[in-house]
């Protein structure tokens, strides 16, 4: 389901692709949630070019996976690309909005155990910093490829300058790459 919603961040309306597992609509039940967000130079489609929504139906029919809401985010721009977390930037646009706007259309588990961020390269590098910097939101975080190296954000926004921060032994953290 291709969704929008008016960020009062960036002053524009921002675009979001919806997951729904095949037996939302005949069911009360409220699902985990799984926020993915792209890398640069790719859009919000990214995921599901890749084949991301065939597998979780497959998986869900054949009993292998649990049923999950996915939410595929575009954000502005300029926010994506230029700011590095806190008030103003595309974390605040996620945490502040996007995530409560989801939360209040769709029957998701608004428990931080049933909620995740995921990200790949530059979206990698976001679901690490938003997912640490808000724990009361997502206790599951992945970043797959993030490109760290790259990332010159401010210490209290760098995910390896956060990796001592107490509330991330709560947290179920995946990271890796491919070589």
């Amino acid at each position: 389901m291709n969704e929008t919603y008016f960020s009062d961040v960036s002053a524009t309306k921002q675009t979001y692709i919806v997951y729904a597992p095949p037996c939302y609509g005949v069911t009360t039940a409220r699902y985990p949630t799984i926020y993915l967000i792209h890398g640069a130079g790719v859009d919000n489609t990214h995921w599901e070019s890749l084949g991301l929504f065939k597998v979780m139906d497959k998986g869900i029919q054949a009993g292998k996976l649990a049923p999950a809401i996915i939410v595929l985010p575009s954000g502005d721009a300029g926010l994506y690309m230029n700011t590095s977390g806190g008030p103003g930037s595309y974390e605040a646009q996620m945490v502040d909005e996007l995530v409560p706007t989801v939360d209040n259309l769709f029957r998701t588990d608004p428990r931080p155990e049933m909620r995740a961020i995921g990200g790949i390269s530059r979206g990698g590098v976001w679901s690490l910093e938003i997912g640490f910097r808000n724990p009361e939101l997502f206790n599951i975080v992945g970043g797959h490829s993030p490109c760290l190296n790259l990332n010159g954000a401010h210490p209290e926004f760098n995910p390896l300058k956060m990796t001592d921060e107490p509330t991330l032994k709560a947290q179920r953290i995946f990271s890796g790459c491919r070589r």
